[in-house]
């Protein structure tokens, strides 16, 4: 890809307007802190001159909720447009530097001009690009979002909408950007005190776009083709562990497994990821054929850090979801497009889904794959993970088989 990663992000309101009538903030706190994460992964954050004049944004990242600084700032990106003859500043104390897109007869104080003779996005991209800028998180208005998203340079898009019905945030927001396509794979989360809409083109990855490499890997369970995987605008690398032929008769069977540090590796008994792990993988080598995709999603999507952080609140009571909820991150913030297609590169387009998570399933299913079947993984509870276990099926739809067998506990993991 010669042009950043665009990840397009925005809140609007039920009525499908980007700015509050009365003044107030469309978004929430838990949204506010999404957004500062989101900054710190990006290269750079993008606005139009309307949102610039009007608006002076910082476009930095601040502290989070637990009072950690953030690991970089984002470069600032100005969309100035067409306007002739006119003069933009930034402050001299900025410590990251500021690209104004505009046409060539521009003067720019304290800023780096990236000449645009046209309103055409590709060719200012891919410059921005060539001065180090992988990933962008593009900010403002319908007119700037949209011009993102009819010229094909989206690659993401999330949109905060203040309901938490989820068919009527999607009709708000195709009513603030009508040119979002009605074919994309959405995802819609219920997060604070609204919806969160995320709309996926992954979708469209083709070989060039990504960078992978494989291996021979024998490990105890079994011999397997190991695969690795980078897309741009995604800070994570992720694997694929195949084992036998994936083309067959019939469709083989695949596990998607996010990182669990504490599980995987540590053995925690909090959770039941460790040994969803290895019973996963017994089952695709007693097949004869199969994959797992292991994910880099530490903490359901929230991170190595946060996740510690919501354990400490359950030590205090909270179950996973409402230590995560008030921390200010979504119940399961991941997502699956980058497995849908890792799978797709690895030829599979469809499968037997190995998960007791339906909402894997929905993931797939909207990235275009067939799943002809969802087999269930369950593995021996404890005391220790009984509450953890309990949440996962009583309060996030997970197949109520997890519960079998399991003894009460007054422990809250």
């Amino acid at each position: 890809m010669d042009r950043p990663f665009i990840h397009i992000n925005a809140a609007i309101t039920v009525a499908g307007s980007m700015r509050c009538p009365s003044g107030r903030s469309i978004s929430c706190p838990e949204d506010w802190q999404r957004v500062h994460l989101l900054r710190e992964k990006s290269d750079g954050v993008a606005v139009g001159r309307i949102t610039w004049e009007q608006d002076c944004p910082r476009l930095d990242c601040r502290r989070d909720r637990l009072g950690r600084l953030p690991r970089r700032q984002p470069a600032r990106v100005i969309f100035w447009g067409s306007r002739p003859n006119c003069l933009v500043s930034a402050s001299s104390s900025q410590t990251v530097p500021t690209y104004v897109v505009g046409n060539p007869d521009m003067i720019a104080h304290g800023t780096t001009l990236v000449r645009a003779a046209d309103r055409k996005l590709p060719d200012p991209l891919q410059a921005l690009h060539g001065l180090g800028l992988g990933s962008i998180l593009v900010e403002g208005g319908p007119t700037l979002l949209s011009s993102f998203i009819k010229q094909g340079c989206a690659d993401r898009v999330t949109l905060y909408v203040a309901t938490r019905l989820a068919a009527v945030a999607r009709e708000a927001a195709h009513r603030a950007l009508p040119d979002l396509p009605t074919s994309a794979a959405v995802r819609a989360t219920p997060f604070g005190e609204g919806t969160l809409l995320t709309y996926e083109f992954l979708s469209s990855l083709g070989p060039a776009e990504f960078v992978k490499s494989s291996c021979s890997l024998p490990t105890e369970r079994g011999t397997f083709r190991l695969w690795a995987y980078r897309f741009p605008g995604d800070d994570g690398e992720h694997v694929a562990l195949v084992h036998g032929r994936l083309l067959g008769a019939q469709p083989p069977l695949v596990r998607l497994h996010s990182q669990c540090l504490t599980g995987d590796v540590l053995g925690s008994c909090r959770c039941d990821c460790g040994r969803q792990l290895g019973q996963a993988l017994d089952r695709i080598v007693q097949e004869g054929r199969g994959a797992l995709v292991y994910l880099r999603q530490e903490g359901r999507g929230i991170g190595l850090h946060a996740k510690v952080a919501a354990y400490a609140l359950q030590d205090h009571g909270l179950d996973t979801l409402e230590a995560n909820l008030l921390l200010g991150y979504a119940g399961d913030a991941r997502s699956y497009e980058v497995a849908a297609a890792i799978l797709r590169d690895l030829g599979v387009s469809s499968l037997r889904l190995l998960t007791n998570n339906p909402a894997k399933m929905l993931a797939l299913r909207q990235a275009g794959l067939q799943v002809t079947e969802r087999v269930p993984l369950v593995t021996p509870g404890c005391i220790e993970n009984a509450s953890y276990l309990a949440t996962k099926v009583l309060r996030m739809g997970h197949d109520p088989a997890l519960l079998a067998g399991l003894t009460g506990s007054d422990e809250r993991q």
